[in-house]
């Protein structure tokens, strides 16, 4: 998982992440393994990146 944004450090991780989190966070923006998607209950119609990994 990976998290992109301004001063984002700390504001979360893999074990603690929401969908109620990404959606209520616009300035960031998250990069995640299938494995995470299936557990947030997210379909796979966001952008694939290279090792299965997704954008939003």
């Amino acid at each position: 998982m990976a998290i992109i944004g301004e001063e984002i450090s700390g504001e979360t991780n893999q074990k603690e992440l929401t969908l109620g989190l990404m959606q209520n966070k616009d300035y960031m923006t998250f990069i995640l393994p299938n494995s995470l998607l299936d557990r947030l209950g997210l379909n796979a119609r966001e952008t694939v990146l290279s090792n299965q990994l997704r954008i939003f």
